[in-house]
This record gives structure tokens, C-alpha cells and sequence, in this order.
């Protein structure tokens, strides 16, 4: 049975928090989804479109601000990373593939260096792991909240997204934390990527795929073979 459109609350910061988010029953095995900045979870409500994907619990939410989550002002990626422990205990999801997509990275590369007890493996779609490939939160950043404002849309969520993204990417080094997690990992890029780290993370041991035809969203530009890699990696290397 697949239920869409399903809220639930968490309390942080002494607040009750109302989430938006959608999941499967099907079994103990879950794939947890984390969108990237400005989206949603419906990004991944394709993945309940293939059939070899539900053996799995599949599981996607809003962050707050995005989607259908309610809006809190002066959030932080620090708080996604709290919001998305409370989200996990509260739905009680076991045996957890992360699958992270662009702002999802840094969530859950600091929720996994934080928590890891319910984590089988992760797979990184595209997710920044270096400074030079923040550009888009450093650019909104780099023109100032009045003119974000203009430019974009009088929220401040965006912005201060960018700058705590911003802040991570120039001081932790973020691509060494990832190859040296000891989980099971996969790097997922699109065919016309000009990421330069791809042979370093293979060196270290890291799968790597990269996704014909698609663009920095491949689960929207070739989702058949996004989605059909994710489960192939994940039933190849957890023993599933």
C-alpha cells in the first residue's frame, strides 16, 4: 500500500515541527531519500513507479521551508541534520539506504558522521564534496539578502541555507569524511559532469556511476537507469 501526503511532528527547539512526507510498507529494508535545495520530496515519488523497487520501504520527506514542511526561520544545515534523527525515530526506520541528492549530501554526510547506528550504506547523487563545487550557495551568498530578495523571492530560508552550506564547504574537508566513512558508498554523477574527484574516490575503493543522458537531476533525466543502478548497488553490496 503507498500513502502520500502523510504529516507527522517533531519537536525541536521547543517547537512542535510539522513534516510532510510519503512512504511504502513493504518490508524492513528501507531507502530514505533527502532532496536538494529548493526541492522536495516529490522528486523521488517516481521511485514507486518500479516494480523492483518495492521489496523496499521507501521513504522521502520536506525539509522545513520546502515542499509541504512548515517554514521555520533561522534554520541551519545543522538543524536539517537534527530533524532528519528525529524524522527516522519517529517512523522507526531500521536498515537505512541513504540516498542523498545535492543539499541532501552535506545533511546526510553530517548525520552519518554523527549517527550511523541504522545505517546499511549511502549513495550520493551529485552531492558537492568540494568548495569549488558549492558555487550556487556561494553566488546567492555573494549577492547579499536585499538583492536575494529581489532576485529570487522575499524567503530567507534559501539564504541561510547557503551560508551554513557555504561555511561547511570552506572549512571541513568534506570529500575526506566521505571516503574515509566506514559504510558501504556509491557516487552517482550525470554523463556531462565536470566533477575532478571521480578517480580519487575509485581509488579509495568508492563505486562510482555515472548516469547516461541525464543532467544534475538523474532521477528526473534518465530515472529507469538511476533507479535500476541505486537498487543493483544496493542488492550487490548489502547482501539483500
Amino acid at each position: 500500500m503507498i500513502v502520500n501526503k502523510k504529516y507527522l511532528y517533531v519537536f525541536y527547539k521547543d517547537r512542535l515541527i510539522k513534516i510532510s512526507y510519503f512512504i511504502n510498507l513493504w518490508s524492513q529494508n528501507t531507502i530514505l531519500f533527502l532532496h536538494w535545495l529548493g526541492s522536495s520530496k516529490s522528486s523521488f515519488l517516481g521511485s514507486l513507479e518500479y516494480p523492483f523497487i518495492n521489496k523496499y520501504t521507501i521513504v522521502g520527506f520536506d525539509f522545513p521551508w520546502h515542499g509541504s514542511s512548515e517554514y521555520i526561520k533561522k534554520f541551519a544545515v545543522d538543524d536539517l541534520v537534527a530533524i532528519v534523527d528525529l524524522v527516522i525515530k519517529k517512523l522507526n526506520l531500521k536498515n537505512i539506504f541513504f540516498v542523498w541528492h545535492s543539499l541532501g549530501w552535506l545533511v546526510a554526510l553530517l548525520y552519518l558522521s554523527r549517527y550511523n547506528d541504522w545505517i546499511k550504506a549511502f549513495i550520493n547523487v551529485e552531492g558537492n564534496l568540494t568548495e569549488d563545487d558549492c558555487w550556487f550557495s556561494s553566488y546567492i551568498l555573494s549577492l547579499g539578502l536585499s538583492a536575494f530578495r529581489e532576485k529570487f523571492w522575499d524567503n530567507d530560508a534559501m539564504f541561510d541555507l547557503s551560508a551554513s552550506m557555504v561555511k561547511y564547504s570552506n572549512n571541513v574537508d568534506l570529500l575526506n569524511l566521505f571516503i574515509w566513512l566506514s559504510l558501504p558508498k556509491l557516487f552517482v554523477y550525470w554523463e556531462q559532469s565536470d566533477i575532478l574527484y571521480i578517480k580519487e574516490l575509485e581509488n579509495n575503493g568508492i563505486q562510482t556511476r555515472k548516469i547516461s543522458g541525464s543532467w544534475h537531476h538523474p532521477f528526473d533525466t534518465n530515472p529507469s537507469e538511476f533507479y535500476y543502478s541505486l537498487i543493483q548497488y544496493i542488492a550487490n553490496n548489502t547482501n539483500l
